[in-house]
């Protein structure tokens, strides 16, 4: 799937794959890549660079107040994805992060300063990541600034500290193109500067450029990953090896499947994320770049792979793909880094939870210790050790306030699950579970659109089960809720009513979630005890209970199941029954 995927999108979509096959798409990248003067202007003679110039695609996300288009982010996406499809060169991506990031963090007396040019054309810019910069009266200095960017560049936009200066090239700035394995769009430079006046400053907007470089990279990875997966998906329905296309052979139709996922999950992360406002912008970002950079690298390698020995030349257009997603995952994907933000960012939700509705540690601490007396007597279960709150404490940090015991395991398992009509079902050798309702959370609203990070799918998908189904939480015999963390039970047992917020601690701790009390939340251990089979064991769990076939951990008389998955935004929920509903 494009990232287009409104009629508009798509229409621009078209026009920009056109005009870039119309200028010789990835020919054009080898053109660049062996004949350009990475000393001079070049780019202000190139077609498409012109082209590019006079349809607007420098000013699409730019407010026509400053001579833009007056679109935003995800229009930019949308042409980004077609230049990465076709390994397009120029400075394209540099110059619009720049503009993107002054018209974001910079005010209207500046927007009015240098938008107009870069929008224009008349100026391209470089954007600098980490390095030494250090400003003092006025005037920077450093001695080495990587930066993605023309050694020509008219302007420079660098970090210093928390804050961004934006400097013009002149005597005292100097760059020197770094021999990388990229050399398509904008090649890596490294910037030194001698007292340089400063032409802006804006204040605290690091993160604003690291958010925005993410987001347009990611973008242009999702074309490469796009072309990558049609390449290598076509060559294998051609090739013949033994009578056969290859594509046909096991280990190659799972290459081909796995980079066709790894797309998919990109273009999904990556439009959610240029929709993004507020808040919710960085997390959507990081995602987006830790899993779309990474992705591109994986499937263009991959894509060599499935080409076999023709994929390794020169004269193939594989190896210019690999060359662009190394650089960008150097340039804007460091993994650990992005893993830390994400985690961060998640991490925001239970403080803030513990700060409006006084929740603590142990409360986490009841539901994994209730979980855990449940494994006990699951001969399947991962972990089925007695766990106390003092074992609980005590267990190391993964990243505050999340401990190794909040966090579900991966393990070696698997689950089959047959849906069939009810004609069938009563046939069956095994007496069926029956689906009385389903519902999700998924109306168009991702992270973009989440306002409070203590509440999750369930905030929206729990209303609905209950309406569909005329039930009530207090209908449940037992709850299969998904557990891939202690504080996703935590919000969604909120959010499908089983308590107030700020109260599912003491629901733990009075045993009101295990045998006896109100309703049994996970009896099989849950992912946290039992393992992370992705969900399935919880729906397998409610078909063994639901058919009075647990043994020592069955629910007396169960008669109704709740199963749920999902987390942040995304999800949904089951209710099934042992009688036909």
């Amino acid at each position: 799937m494009p990232l287009a995927i409104t009629q508009d999108h798509r229409a621009l979509a078209d026009v920009a794959g056109a005009m870039v096959a119309g200028r010789a798409g990835t020919a054009g990248a080898r053109r660049i890549l062996l004949d350009r003067d990475k000393g001079s202007r070049w780019w202000s003679t190139d077609g498409l660079w012109k082209e590019m110039v006079s349809t607007g695609w420098l000013g699409l996300h730019i407010d026509e107040r400053f001579d833009g288009q007056g679109y935003g982010l995800p229009e930019l996406t949308i042409v980004l994805e077609q230049l990465g499809r076709a390994a397009v060169g120029g400075p394209f991506l540099p110059t619009v992060t720049v503009s993107a990031v002054i018209a974001e963090a910079g005010t209207d007396e500046q927007r009015e300063r240098w938008l107009p040019r870069l929008v224009s054309g008349d100026m391209v810019a470089g954007i600098g990541t980490n390095g030494d910069a250090a400003v003092r009266d006025s005037m920077v200095s450093a001695t080495k600034v990587p930066a993605l960017a023309e050694a020509a560049a008219d302007l420079f936009l660098l970090p210093v500290g928390d804050d961004l200066v934006l400097v013009e090239a002149d005597d005292g700035l100097s760059t020197r193109t770094v021999d990388s394995v990229d050399q398509l769009l904008a090649p890596v430079v490294v910037v030194s500067l001698a007292s340089v006046q400063v032409a802006e400053v804006f204040p605290d907007a690091a993160g604003v450029a690291a958010r925005i470089l993410r987001l347009l990279a990611a973008a242009e990875a999702v074309g490469g990953l796009g072309a990558c997966t049609e390449m290598a998906t076509a060559y294998a329905a051609g090739r013949e090896q033994f009578g056969s296309p290859i594509g046909s052979f096991q280990a190659v139709k799972h290459h081909c499947a796995n980079m066709l996922l790894d797309t998919e999950l990109a273009v999904a992360a990556i439009w959610d994320a240029a929709r993004a406002v507020g808040s919710e912008a960085e997390l959507a970002a990081a995602m987006a770049a830790g899993h779309a950079l990474t992705a591109y690298q994986r499937v263009a390698l991959q894509n060599v792979q499935v080409h076999g020995g023709i994929g390794y030349t020169w004269e193939h257009d594989a190896h210019l793909y690999i060359r662009r997603a190394t650089v960008l995952q150097a340039f804007a994907g460091d993994q650990d880094a992005l893993r830390d933000r994400v985690i961060a960012l998640q991490r925001d939700g239970v403080r803030r939870h513990q700060h409006e509705f006084g929740s603590t540690s142990e409360d986490l601490g009841h539901i994994a210790i209730t979980q855990r007396n449940h494994a006990g007597s699951n001969e399947h279960a991962l972990r089925r050790e007695p766990l106390t709150m003092d074992d609980y404490l005590a267990s190391r940090w993964i990243n505050e306030p999340f401990r190794v015991l909040d966090c579900t395991s991966e393990v070696d398992g698997a689950v089959a699950v047959l849906i069939v009509g009810e004609d069938i079902a009563r046939d069956t050798k095994q007496p069926p579970m029956w689906l009385v309702g389903s519902s999700n959370s998924q109306g168009g609203a991702g992270w973009s659109e989440w306002d409070d990070p203590t509440e999750m799918y369930s905030r929206t998908a729990g209303p609905k089960i209950w309406e569909k189904t005329g039930l009530s939480p207090a209908d449940m015999d037992l709850a299969c809720m998904y557990d891939c963390f202690t504080y996703t039970v935590m919000a969604t047992m909120e959010g499908f009513g089983f308590c107030e917020k700020g109260e599912v601690g003491k629901f733990f701790s009075t045993g009101r979630a295990t045998y006896g009390g109100d309703v049994v939340v996970n009896p099989h251990g849950g992912l946290l005890s039992e393992g992370y089979i992705h969900g399935l064991n919880h729906h397998y769990e409610a078909a063994l209970q639901l058919r009075h076939a647990a043994g020592v951990r069955q629910v007396e008389n169960a008669q109704l199941a709740l199963v749920t998955a999902g987390g942040g935004p995304f999800g949904g929920a089951n209710v099934y029954s042992k009688e036909h509903p």
